[in-house]
């Protein structure tokens, strides 16, 4: 599909919600948006808008982190919206093309992961601004394109690694992905609208990219592929760290195996086959299961001011003129 073309770029993302799409996230995922939005220090009261919401996951952790304040999410998926109406009855949910909230305005604007889908940035961040009310502020969590993270450097060594027609598209982005902007090219867009850029943090440096990329196999196979080197050195590189990866990923198995062993309600022979075999390697899977996770999530707390992540986490406030 066109997702330049606004009734392709529906349909596309209803297909998608009817399959699942981003019904849920991890736990640590969620517990660090909501210490962000925390330390904000926001009013005690107002009113919050999570645009581009779908299913609800961060409308609702925006209620946890702001549980006095009237929370709301719109999204262009009626699917998305009648399934977040389901789940989170104590959020207010519409979609947005519903003519009743053309003219609400908000204190605090969120998006999670949506300027890198929308078809026409510009036209989508003026409406986002028209929610907006003169004195509010917006956090905006997106893939980040500065450079410096294991995945640009990752993007530097492969043929077309960075697409700059498609304003920086990394080459293994998700097929929903149109661009992936940097802090700069990011504020510039929001400072036309008096937006200015206050609190910055970011994720994915080194560790958490590798936890990203080694949670499947296919990841590994299509982000490390020496065939796309663009000469032989750089082919030898993205050999050895496609050896690297898949080795931590086959260590990391029978642990997240196990997790996810205890979480089945219905449990088969195969399963218990596999587990048995698994159960051997388990005490050295643990172990690099909880380092690369211990890892990740050091690097967040002592590395989320350095700006050479691959995932943003953008706050601005409203400047009055």
């Amino acid at each position: 599909m066109d997702l330049y073309n606004q009734e392709e770029s529906i349909q596309f993302y209803e297909k998608r919600y009817s399959k699942g799409y981003m019904d849920e996230w991890e736990p640590a995922k969620k517990q660090r948006v909501l210490e962000i939005i925390k330390e904000l220090n926001l009013p005690d009261t107002g009113e919050a808008l999570d645009f581009g919401c779908g299913t609800g996951v961060f409308t609702e952790v925006i209620k946890k982190a702001l549980p006095q304040w009237q929370v709301y999410g719109t999204d262009i998926s009626s699917l998305a919206i009648d399934r977040a109406k389901e789940r989170h009855t104590d959020c207010n949910f519409f979609l947005i093309s519903d003519s009743k909230f053309k003219n609400k305005k908000f204190d605090f604007l969120f998006t999670h992961h949506v300027l890198e889908h929308v078809y026409n940035i510009n036209s989508v961040i003026e409406e986002i601004v028209s929610f907006m009310k003169p004195s509010s502020s917006c956090l905006h969590i997106l893939p980040c394109g500065n450079s410096g993270s294991l995945e640009h450097k990752i993007c530097l060594l492969t043929r077309n690694g960075i697409n700059k027609d498609l304003e920086g598209r990394f080459f293994f982005e998700d097929e929903g992905h149109i661009r992936r902007l940097n802090t700069e090219q990011m504020s510039l867009l929001l400072k036309r609208y008096s937006l200015m850029l206050y609190k910055e943090c970011y994720a994915h440096q080194h560790y958490g990219a590798i936890n990203w990329i080694i949670s499947n196999r296919e990841h590994i196979m299509r982000i490390a592929n020496p065939i796309g080197g663009f000469n032989l050195i750089s082919k030898f590189q993205l050999l050895v760290l496609r050896a690297w990866l898949l080795l931590i990923y086959i260590l990391m198995r029978p642990a997240n195996y196990v997790k996810k062993f205890k979480m089945r309600t219905v449990v088969g022979i195969k399963q218990y086959i596999f587990l048995s075999i698994g159960i051997f390697l388990y005490p050295l899977s643990v172990l690099v299961y909880n380092y690369i996770k211990n890892k990740s999530e050091q690097e967040w707390r002592l590395k989320k001011t350095c700006r050479n992540g691959s995932e943003m986490y953008l706050y601005y406030k409203r400047i009055q003129e």
